[in-house]
């Protein structure tokens, strides 16, 4: 911004002829927890206080953002970081793609578990099973969560259904595990608690996978999702639906 020239937010909304609305969001440590200076946290290199910021941005994208009441009138909400670069055009309607193809949750890039990551997620795995076990009911597919198959989705990229993220029973288990303070003693992911949050309330076949999107760049500095080693099926897939639909 320059002196006596507009805001960031002005800028922002003055380059796109698409409706903006801003909402601002207050970010809280939750009061039902450990106070944070208290905290052993369970992943490493991940301290206090340098990380507090951090494992607020878990928290809103985990929870709060399925409540907030700006989002509430919308049918389909693509989540699109504004860190991230995309190196191909999206050349369908990704909102068309989800209707046609009834899905709950697009996605572009899922991964597997490693040793690291598992170490930052927590005991989110056995809360989600015993979760299960205490309400009675079967996940679609949590026995497949996990190496070979997905434990994280590129969170940066993704759209859901709305109705269906913030339905009742979806809240209700994704505050159980705010309650259990995963994001902020461990540094859980939110593309991991979607992945769990998926396998227990979503069948499989709602699951939509967008492809030929090319690599994402992450702060213009670093490639992922897929990094190159994971340019293959099933990580880098290949889309009919959304090629269909650009026609």
């Amino acid at each position: 911004m320059t002196k006596g020239g507009p805001t960031w937010l002005e800028d922002l909304k003055s380059s796109t002829t698409s409706n903006i609305t801003f909402q601002q969001v207050t970010l809280q440590y939750p009061g039902y927890l450990t106070p944070w200076k208290k905290v052993k946290i369970g992943c490493p290199g991940y301290t206090y206080p340098r990380a507090l910021n951090y494992a607020h941005m878990l928290h809103f994208f985990s929870l709060t953002w399925f409540r907030s009441p700006v989002l509430r009138e919308y049918d389909y909400v693509w989540r699109l970081d504004g860190d991230l670069q995309l190196t191909r055009p999206v050349r369908c309607d990704v909102f068309e793609v989800m209707k046609a193809s009834r899905a709950l949750l697009g996605f572009y890039k899922w991964k597997p578990a490693k040793d690291a990551t598992q170490k930052c997620s927590g005991p989110v795995h056995k809360i989600t099973e015993a979760y299960a076990r205490a309400h009675n009911f079967q996940p679609t597919h949590l026995q497949h969560i996990g190496y070979p198959g997905p434990t994280r989705y590129c969170a940066g990229w993704l759209v859901f259904k709305w109705s269906f993220w913030t339905s009742p029973d979806v809240l209700e288990f994704a505050e159980h595990v705010a309650k259990e303070g995963l994001a902020y003693y461990w540094r859980l992911g939110e593309q991991t608690l979607y992945a769990h949050m998926a396998a227990l309330f979503a069948p499989a076949s709602t699951l939509h996978q967008f492809g030929d999107l090319g690599p994402f760049i992450h702060k213009n500095r670093f490639t992922i999702w897929p990094g190159p080693e994971e340019r293959r099926p099933p990580f880098y897939a290949r889309d009919p639906l959304c090629a269909r639909l650009s026609t």
